[in-house]
């Protein structure tokens, strides 16, 4: 199987809200198998995408739309710090 064709029936999948892509800035794609809203811990040092077990906060949603003119329908939120792996390679 190519690439190509593992990309199309990612693709595929992400239209079907099997799975997510994770934009992070990265050169290539990422995706998720887990769909439900969460966030996301980013290795700096290593480039690791963890789902953190944290409890989406939607009163964000409602300050956000209290303090500008949007109406805020949901939000996104990726922690960026250093893993455990990579912490304990340093010590």
């Amino acid at each position: 199987m190519s690439m190509g064709t593992v990309y199309r029936n990612l693709t595929i999948l992400e239209e079907q809200g099997l799975v997510k892509r994770i934009e992070n800035g990265a050169t290539f794609d990422r995706f998720d198998a887990y769909v439900m809203p969460h966030y996301h811990f980013i290795c700096e040092e290593c480039g690791a995408i963890s789902d953190l077990e944290v409890e989406i906060d939607e009163n964000i949603n409602k300050l956000a739309t209290k303090l500008t003119p949007y109406t805020i329908k949901w939000h996104k939120i990726d922690f960026y710090g250093i893993c455990n792996s990579c912490k304990n390679k340093k010590n």
